[in-house]
C-alpha cells in the first residue's frame, strides 16, 4: 500500500533503514546494510545489495529502500532495455558482468550515458549461475 500525499512514495515493498552516512546526494544509487538497520551506499561489486534508495537521507535520518518493484536509478553508463544489472562506482547501475556479482535489477529503459536516470525493475540478492 502506497502512501498518499509523501514527496518520495512508500511502498509495502520498501524498508525503512537509518543512513550511515549523509546519503542526501546520492537517491537512485544503491544501498547495502553496513550494521543494525543502517545503510549505506555499496562499494564493491561482491556487497549483497538491500536495494535502491528512494530518498535523500542525511546521517542518521531515515533511509527508505527500494527492495522489489519499478523505481528511478541512477546509470553509471550506458546500458539497453532489459539488461540485467548490477553496480559501479558510486553505486550507479551499470550491465551485469561476472558471475559473482550481485544482481540489483533489470533495466526498463535504456541509458545513453553515465548520470542518466531510467527505470529499472528491482529484483535484489540474485547471483547469476557461473558459466
Amino acid at each position: 500500500m502506497a502512501v498518499a500525499g509523501a514527496a518520495t512514495e512508500f511502498r509495502d515493498d520498501d524498508l525503512s533503514l537509518i543512513a550511515a552516512a549523509d546519503l542526501s546526494a546520492l537517491k537512485g544509487t544503491i544501498v547495502r546494510v553496513t550494521a543494525e538497520q543502517s545503510v549505506n551506499v555499496v562499494t564493491v561489486a561482491t556487497q549483497q545489495p538491500a536495494g535502491i534508495l528512494i530518498n535523500k537521507p542525511i546521517s542518521g535520518a531515515a533511509a527508505l529502500v527500494r527492495v522489489r518493484g519499478k523505481c528511478k536509478a541512477i546509470a553509471g553508463a550506458a546500458i539497453t532495455v532489459g539488461a540485467r544489472l548490477m553496480w559501479g562506482t558510486g553505486g550507479k547501475v551499470i550491465t551485469l558482468s561476472g558471475t559473482t556479482n550481485y544482481v540489483v535489477g533489470v533495466a526498463l529503459q535504456a541509458a545513453g550515458a553515465d548520470g542518466d536516470v531510467i527505470e529499472i525493475l528491482v529484483t535484489t540478492g540474485e547471483q547469476p549461475a557461473a558459466a
